[in-house]
């Protein structure tokens, strides 16, 4: 969304939940370190392999010959750990011990202590998690099974996202799993492919209507002062494009996931804006659509909306998408694009309609819990977002509802 001049919703770096942890592949060099690491006290207790073992054991997986993925845990760079994952089909014995249908696993250790207890399993698991999912599409959950006794790795599986399935005793001849386990899964979201398509439609229909603007604009059009605060017109119409820039970039990277905002929540860490203008105001300076000529505008949103339309239309409905440093299923962050084009084309006084417009009162809806009886939807959206400050009789009206308002911040 808009604020003061020159400051782009949308643009810049992306602040990554979970930064500062990265995955990368198990190499001979790493394996006198996981060695050590196999055999410190804190991972030896629940992680029964011989340290000596560690050459033998991981080297096929190194060479490709074993199916198992191996990947180094890395915080800001420096190896701290290790994660494994793999299709249960390639283990029978475990895979009839589980007894999960179209599962696959993963196990982790944090290997150095300085990164104990400071979220790096968590992230890690996550990580872990959505990469394997992603690499066995025909899987529907992804298992891990730690000792219920080990409290610290049943509570990094809670806080990374997985549920708890059931305690029993597993049938394997791994001593690992003696005792009793907590058999923990994190679940592949349903795909929604109605909801995804609907999606589709809806943002084409929103990117329509920046069409219809553009085509009747001019270049007095594009001078004039919009509803976002500081912002011209042009200003805004950039700032769209690249909002249709982030989301083409976004679908084509697949996040780690998982999902830690609907189309609903993602709007609450968005900060409240600047009070809007009237829209009478000339000549904006400096703002992100400085030195767009009018023909660059529409060329660039023409390649733009068309590229971003269709990546939306190529996307797994089961996907995750990462955006402004939060993680989205497809069909939110879907609806997020269309909240946005909607209430920027009241910010340039075009024309939004249809279901991209029922869509986006929805989403206010769910933020505010409705508008007054009095409201048209115009005016309803207009302060939902910001662009008008409640007014003192709006505030009496409105009761306790009157602090969510606006809905972003």
């Amino acid at each position: 969304m808009c604020g003061e001049a020159g400051a782009t919703w949308g643009v810049g770096p992306m602040a990554w939940p979970d930064r500062g942890v990265t995955l990368r592949p198990l190499t001979g060099a790493d394996l006198p370190l996981l060695a050590r690491w196999i055999a410190a006290p804190h991972v030896a207790r629940w992680w029964s392999e011989d340290p000596a073992g560690t050459e033998s054991h991981y080297r096929p997986t190194i060479a490709g010959e074993d199916r198992t993925r191996v990947e180094i845990v890395q915080l800001h760079g420096e190896p701290v750990g290790m994660v494994q994952s793999y299709d249960h089909r390639d283990e029978p014995g475990w895979d009839r011990a589980i007894g999960i249908e179209r599962a696959v696993g993963i196990d982790y250790l944090i290997g150095e202590t300085s990164a104990l207890r400071q979220g790096v399993g968590t992230a890690a698991i996550r990580a872990a998690a959505a990469r394997v999912l992603y690499r066995h599409p025909a899987a529907d959950v992804v298992v891990a099974a730690p000792q219920a006794a080990n409290a610290a790795s049943c509570r990094t599986l809670e806080r990374a996202g997985f549920v708890l399935l059931d305690r029993r005793m597993l049938d394997t001849d791994d001593p690992s799993d003696a005792g009793l386990a907590s058999v923990y899964v994190w679940r592949r979201p349903p795909a929604d492919p109605g909801r995804w398509s609907d999606g589709v439609a809806m943002l084409d229909e929103a990117y329509a209507a920046v069409d219809r603007f553009l085509a009747d604009a001019d270049t007095g059009t594009l001078t004039r002062g919009s509803r976002c605060a500081g912002w011209s017109v042009r200003d805004v119409l950039v700032h769209v494009l690249d909002d249709a820039t982030r989301a083409l970039q976004a679908l084509a990277t697949p996040s780690l996931g998982p999902a830690d905002r609907d189309a609903v929540s993602y709007w609450r860490d968005l900060p409240p804006p600047l009070p809007g203008s009237d829209g009478a105001a000339t000549d904006v300076p400096r703002g992100p659509g400085e030195g767009w000529s009018l023909a660059r505008l529409r060329a660039g949103w023409h390649a733009g909306r068309t590229a971003a339309i269709a990546g939306a239309g190529a996307a797994d409905p089961r996907g995750l998408v990462q955006t402004q440093g939060h993680v989205l299923g497809i069909a939110d962050f879907l609806d997020t694009l269309i909240l946005e084009a909607t209430v920027h084309l009241l910010d340039v006084s075009g024309s939004p309609g249809g279901r991209a417009l029922a869509s986006t009162v929805g989403t206010f809806d769910a933020l505010t819990g409705g508008p007054l009886p009095d409201w048209d939807v115009e005016a309803y959206l207009l302060r939902a977002s910001g662009r008008i400050p409640l007014d003192a009789a709006d505030a009496v009206a409105l009761g306790d509802r009157a602090a969510a308002y606006p809905a972003f911040g």
